[in-house]
C-alpha cells in the first residue's frame, strides 16, 4: 500500500539514496549491529539499531552535525524513507544520535568489513593492486604550543610536512586499483609515520602495492615479497648519485597508477570537509573515518554497477 510519502516526487538525491539502499543486504549489517550492542552492554537502544546506523551514514554523506541531522530528519522525506521511519514515527534527537555513535567506538571496523565484503561478493573489488596513502587532518581543538600536547585532545600529535607543522591526526587508506573502493581505513595520531601503517591498509589478497616514497624501505619490500605481493613503491633518489634511468621510468609508471588514491582524499576534503577532525580523541575519529569510507564505497559502488550492469545483475542477489 502506497503511503503519502511514496506519492511525492523525489529529488535526484532521493533517487541516489534509493540506489544505495537497494545495493546493501541490510539484514547482515543489522545482525552485526545487534552483536555489537549486546557486547557493549548499554541496554536496548530506543530506536532500531539499523535505523540509527543509517542516520550516521546520512550524516557523513551530507556532513551534518548531530543537531543538523535531527532537524533534517524532520524536514526531509528522503531521509526518513532511507532510514525506515514512517511519517507518524517518533524520531531520535541529537543526544540519541550521539549516544548511538559512541556505542560503535572500537567496533566500527566490523561494520566496514560487512559492507566491503558485500561489494566484494558483487565482483566490484578487483584485487589487482592496492593504492596506499595517508593524509594529515588537523585536530578539532586549537593547536597547543610547539611540541606540547593539548590537554583537550592529547591523543592527537604533531607532524611536519614541508615547512608547516600540524597538530592532529592522519587518515591512512588502502584503495583497490581499478575500482577505487576503499578496502581499509585507519586513523592514527599525526606523528605516526605513514610506513608504519602499511600492513594495516592492505587486504592481504592484492597482487601489488602502489605507494609513494614515504613507504620506501628494504624491510617493507622484503615483507611484501615474502607475502607474494609485488612492491610497486616509488624509490628515493640515492644519496650522492643520480637516479638510474630505469628507476625514473618505473617511478613515473607507478606514480600514474598510485595517484588515483589522491582522488579519495580529494573527495573527502571537498564533499565531507575532512580537513579538520570533527571529534576529539582517536576512537571517535576512527568511527568517523569508517563511516565516511562506508558511504564513499556505497556511492562508488552504485556508479560501478551502472558501468558494469551485466556483472551487477548477475551477482547482486548471490
Amino acid at each position: 500500500m502506497l503511503s503519502f510519502a511514496d506519492m511525492i516526487k523525489q529529488s535526484p538525491k532521493g533517487s541516489e539514496l534509493n540506489e544505495i539502499d537497494a545495493l546493501v543486504k541490510w539484514e547482515q549489517v543489522e545482525s552485526k549491529l545487534k552483536l555489537i550492542i549486546m557486547r557493549v552492554g548499554m541496554g536496548r537502544p530506543a530506536f532500531s539499531s539499523l535505523k540509527m546506523f543509517k542516520i550516521l551514514l546520512l550524516q557523513r554523506l551530507y556532513d551534518l552535525s548531530d543537531p543538523e541531522m535531527e532537524h533534517q530528519l524532520y524536514d526531509r522525506l528522503s531521509f526518513r524513507k532511507f532510514c525506515g521511519f514512517r511519517m507518524s514515527d517518533d524520531l531520535p534527537d541529537e543526544t540519541t544520535i550521539c549516544r548511538f555513535r559512541k556505542m560503535l567506538l572500537g567496533k566500527s571496523d566490523q561494520l566496514f568489513n560487512v559492507v566491503i565484503a558485500q561489494l566484494e561478493d558483487k565482483g566490484l573489488v578487483l584485487k589487482k593492486g592496492t593504492l596506499v596513502d595517508a593524509s594529515i587532518i588537523k585536530a578539532q581543538c586549537q593547536p597547543p604550543k610547539a611540541k606540547e600536547v593539548s590537554e583537550v585532545d592529547p591523543q592527537a600529535g604533531w607532524t611536519k610536512k614541508g615547512d608547516e607543522y600540524t597538530y592532529g591526526y592522519k587518515a591512512h587508506v588502502g584503495v583497490d586499483q581499478g575500482s577505487g573502493l576503499i578496502v581499509k581505513a585507519h586513523t592514527t595520531s599525526a606523528n605516526i609515520h605513514d610506513s608504519q601503517m602499511l600492513e594495516h591498509v592492505l587486504s592481504g589478497e592484492e597482487e601489488a602495492v602502489y605507494a609513494d616514497k614515504a613507504y620506501d624501505s628494504d624491510p617493507i619490500r622484503k615483507r611484501l615479497s615474502q607475502a607474494g605481493i609485488k612492491a610497486r613503491i616509488l624509490k628515493r633518489k640515492p644519496k650522492g648519485r643520480a637516479m638510474p634511468k630505469r628507476q625514473q621510468i618505473l617511478n613515473k609508471a607507478y606514480s600514474r597508477i598510485r595517484c588515483h588514491v589522491e582522488r579519495t582524499f580529494a573527495h573527502f576534503k571537498e564533499h565531507y570537509r575532512y580537513r579538520r577532525a570533527r571529534y576529539r580523541g582517536w576512537d571517535q575519529n576512527q568511527v568517523h573515518l569508517h563511516l565516511m569510507a562506508i558511504m564513499y564505497n556505497l556511492k562508488r559502488a552504485v556508479t560501478l554497477m551502472k558501468l558494469t550492469p551485466a556483472r551487477g545483475r548477475g551477482l547482486s542477489n548471490s
